[in-house]
């Protein structure tokens, strides 16, 4: 083995170890690996977290928007229909799956409806990182002529 100019065995500047440590290769990979596959895997967790919730919220806002065009229809026939029916719409658009749904349903006047939905939603990867749920709120409104 050769040894540079200022590199001698035994020496402050390289010891006899260090020199054969710094030219060996072969585990330097295993600390970039650890490293950036853990960054890896906490991006991956959090984009499935962030793309369930726009699912999610997608898919209340859908069924607010209906609830709220069915519970002002009603409202023109019946005042007191109106609540009932916009639930019902909201429960069928979301296909049974309210656990967890608050939704309040307003007639201010015949013809029109307030929808109001929030629903906290659990993270499964980003509580990982210390978040444990999302909060999702909504509101449509509709008002037939």
């Amino acid at each position: 083995m050769r040894l540079g100019k200022n590199q001698r065995y035994g020496s402050d500047i390289c010891p006899a170890g260090l020199a054969a440590f710094r030219k060996d290769r072969s585990g330097a990979m295993t600390p970039i690996f650890a490293v950036m596959g853990t960054l890896l895997v906490g991006t991956l967790g959090i984009g499935f977290d962030l793309g369930r919730l726009c699912l999610v919220r997608g898919d209340l806002q859908a069924a607010a928007d209906a609830a709220a065009v069915a519970a002002a229809r009603a409202s023109q026939r019946d005042h007191q229909s109106a609540v009932p029916v916009g639930r019902a719409t909201f429960a069928n658009h979301m296909r049974g799956k309210v656990d967890g749904v608050m939704i309040t349903i307003m007639s201010p006047k015949p013809g029109a409806a307030i929808v109001e939905v929030s629903l906290t939603q659990p993270l499964m990867f980003a509580s990982l990182f210390g978040w444990q749920q999302f909060e999702i709120n909504l509101f449509a409104e509709a008002s037939l002529s």
